[in-house]
């Protein structure tokens, strides 16, 4: 399945000003890449902020680009012929905000053009293209969980993203026995990456709330699944937000059927069997202490109850 996202508005074109030798100096053991326009390679530049320091940036030819800072490298540079030099830059922010950011750096003879960013969250770019219209890669998706990649094309004005999604196509709904014992050992999200699988909790929930489930497992805790009772069970929790959002799944061996439990802040979502009291025993004790840890852990921290909400 494939969905078309065109980002055009967002580019900005960047004024790129040359330095004066007093304002950088080169970083010893800097990565440099070669463009037909000029090396790009990390610097660090004087900046006029209180008392004054040096960050580091990306610079070419001279050029600074100050809006691609410490935590900025180049990818893959495209040589696009004629029409000039595309290097793929990939910014990571760090810190809470943790993102990914990615730009265009289109180089040529007459200008040179900074657009973005684009694709926040993407990864492990691959497939790079060049076309006589346009360039493209692949970038890999990690959220929503249903999305298993991005095409990005870049024509020189606009990058279109086509969304390719998952798919369960050809695929039955996994069954009992060996089917569920296959997952003892592994990390909880990884079963969810098998269309069978997903087939199998798509009976119980809607996408949507699979993809919620698949994030909310991207933490595995306390490690890897393990077999209770008759039932494969494992947990995890959501990225930066493990004290807040976890997630838990069972599957019975003999017959196959599948149980998830969602646990964002105190509220408790279940699929499966109809009302908490029927889910598994292993997997009511797997969320037993979940519970049981985070309320040790607002005893000893009141301002951690102050849950995380979509809203705030």
């Amino acid at each position: 399945m494939r969905a078309h996202l065109l980002i055009a508005l967002t580019f900005s074109l960047i004024a790129l000003p040359v330095l004066s030798e007093p304002d950088i100096r080169r970083i010893e053991g800097a990565r440099i890449t070669e463009t037909r326009f000029g090396e790009i390679v990390q610097v660090e530049a004087y900046t006029p902020v209180g008392k004054g320091f040096y960050r580091q940036f990306l610079s070419i030819g001279g050029r600074l680009l100050r809006d691609l800072y410490r935590g900025s490298r180049p990818v893959h540079v495209f040589n696009w012929g004629d029409k000039g030099d595309v290097v793929l830059i990939h910014q990571w922010s760090g810190g809470a905000s943790c993102c990914s950011d990615w730009f265009f750096l289109h180089l040529s003879k007459d200008k040179f053009e900074l657009k973005g960013p684009f694709a926040d969250h993407g990864y492990n770019p691959s497939e790079f293209r060049v076309h006589p219209d346009h360039v493209s890669f692949r970038m890999e998706r990690s959220y929503p969980a249903s999305v298993d990649h991005w095409i990005v094309t870049y024509d020189g004005r606009d990058a279109d993203i086509t969304i390719v999604y998952e798919s369960e196509a050809g695929a039955s709904p996994a069954g009992a026995g060996e089917d569920v014992t296959r997952w003892n050992g592994s990390y909880p999200f990884s079963i969810l990456e098998d269309p069978s699988e997903r087939l199998r909790f798509l009976s119980v929930m809607n996408r949507e709330e699979m993809d919620m489930l698949r994030t909310s497992l991207s933490i595995a805790s306390p490690n890897k699944t393990s077999i209770h009772d008759g039932f494969l069970v494992g947990a995890g929790c959501w990225p930066r937000r493990c004290g807040e959002w976890s997630g838990f799944l069972a599957i019975e061996l003999a017959t196959g059927a599948p149980f998830a439990a969602l646990l964002r802040c105190e509220t408790l979502e279940t699929y499966g069997l109809e009302g908490e009291g029927t889910m598994p025993a292993p997997l009511l004790a797997m969320i037993a202490n979940e519970r049981s840890r985070r309320a040790k852990s607002w005893e000893r921290n009141p301002r951690l109850r102050k849950c995380y909400s979509e809203e705030r």
